[in-house]
């Protein structure tokens, strides 16, 4: 891996963690994953609570009875619970570009 991209790295965890220090990121690899990182970031940058994000209309009906969470897992540990928190991460980020 070339330097520049280590530096880079390293400056956007140090980042991280001095906007949501009780998340402590330091793996680039899985630090995502579970979508709390995420979550407490778009928290803390948009002053605003994540709850309910309703899914866009593009959402096959199956899957809008799954993505009506009330609010984020704080302790996901299937799979799925992880991908609901980074769906609502998402849904988050899109409405507020809108």
């Amino acid at each position: 891996m070339e330097a520049w991209i280590k530096v880079q790295k390293a400056t956007f965890a140090r980042w991280i963690n001095m906007q949501v220090p009780e998340q402590h990121f330091t793996d680039w690899e899985n630090g995502f994953s579970d979508g709390l990182v995420l979550i407490t970031l778009l928290e803390k940058l948009s002053g605003k609570s994540i709850r309910f994000v309703p899914p866009s209309s593009c959402v096959p009906f199956k899957l809008t009875r799954l993505l009506h969470s009330s609010h984020y897992n704080k302790r996901p540990k299937m799979r799925i619970q992880k991908l609901e928190n980074i769906s609502l991460a998402l849904r988050f980020m899109t409405s507020e570009v809108q």
